[in-house]
């Protein structure tokens, strides 16, 4: 039999991506990644922010469980000591008091309350190291990662003194236009406004100690109130707002011009509420509601321990964490209004809030 030979066909030769292909599944690969990241960040920061929430709610049920046994908020305590000086601003933050109720208590029985004050008291030396260097976690938001090496110890809460420049008006102490102000205490009885309706405690930001890097933490000292008379002491500096609105117009553009000048300037601080302990005003968990939530203005002071525009800031986007008296915590958006941010801030005001305006 004959067989007829046939060549066998040459096998296909094994084919690659082409240039172009390989930019085009490139160029795919990139939108996705492009597309992703963001999404991804977006929920690491959703995550961080319901983790501040949580911080806030542990603050609030430990000044509920405070007030359930004393009646009343605990206060930002200035301890008169004769040899440091009959009015030292440095004693403890209400935090301190509220870590007794809310599973701190062994840093609250370290705290050692014949000291004559916290920190940087004059002829004193610094008092109770061990709680003042303490880093509480439920007092740190993480979404603020700025200053976290530099102030372990700080705090991004701060005890709410309302729409109110100055907190601490000698010698009478606190004006108490919000929940809190220097050696005053207050409770739900005082609440006239309703505890539902008024702000207890707002987000705040650590400084890092650095004041060329614009992390808006910056402050500006010796900055003098419009109506001043004697170390920005005046009238308008008590009124509460909206009364004072025009004075704080003025100063708005007072200190914003000192911003503008940019460096050099011994006049910058960024040291901003970096120990929790501290219920001094410029370093401790302390705030006023001037300006809404991480307002563009610049904050300025006349005299650190005293007065100031201590704004509440955060690093969520769009807005802050803030804690009500009742002890619920919202999220309050940049975009309220200064009427409805103030009238949150004060206790007995009288202002009628609808439930949709912030």
């Amino acid at each position: 039999m004959m067989f007829e030979r046939r060549d066998t066909p040459r096998s296909r030769k094994e084919r690659g991506f082409t240039l172009i292909e390989l930019l085009v599944v490139i160029a795919i690969i990139g939108v996705l990644v492009a597309l992703l990241l963001p999404a991804v960040q977006a929920a690491r920061e959703a995550a961080r922010r319901a983790s501040c929430l949580n911080n806030m709610k542990q603050i609030g049920l430990g000044m509920q469980n405070y007030h359930a046994t004393f009646n009343t908020f605990p206060q930002i305590v200035n301890f008169p000591n004769s040899t440091a000086g009959a009015n030292i601003i440095h004693g403890p933050s209400s935090l301190l008091f509220a870590m007794g109720y809310m599973e701190g208590q062994p840093l609250f029985n370290a705290f050692n309350m014949n000291a004559a004050c916290v920190i940087t008291c004059d002829n004193n030396g610094e008092k109770n190291t061990t709680v003042i260097f303490a880093s509480v976690k439920a007092f740190l938001c993480p979404s603020d990662t700025i200053g976290t090496g530099t102030f372990p110890a700080g705090s991004n809460y701060g005890a709410s003194i309302g729409p109110q420049y100055r907190w601490d008006p000698n010698p009478v102490g606190g004006v108490g236009v919000g929940m809190f102000a220097k050696n005053s205490n207050w409770g739900m009885r005082e609440c006239e406004d309703g505890s539902s309706n008024t702000i207890l405690y707002n987000e705040i930001l650590k400084g890092d100690d650095d004041t060329t890097n614009g992390t808006g933490t910056e402050f500006f000292k010796i900055v003098n109130w419009p109506v001043s008379g004697g170390q920005g002491a005046g009238d308008n500096q008590l009124a509460q707002q909206p009364a004072g609105y025009a004075a704080l117009q003025q100063y708005t553009g007072i200190c914003n011009a000192e911003r503008a000048k940019g460096q050099p300037s011994t006049l910058i601080c960024d040291f901003a509420h970096d120990f929790w302990i501290m219920g001094r005003m410029a370093q401790g968990p302390n705030s006023n509601m001037m300006f809404t939530p991480n307002s563009r203005n610049a904050d300025c002071s006349n005299d650190p321990p005293t007065n100031g525009l201590w704004t509440s800031r955060s690093r969520h986007p769009g807005g802050v964490n803030v804690l009500f008296v009742d002890g619920s915590v919202h999220f309050i958006k940049n975009t309220i209004s200064n009427q409805t941010w103030w009238a949150l801030g004060t206790k007995a005001g009288q202002e009628v809030i609808s439930s949709d305006s912030y």
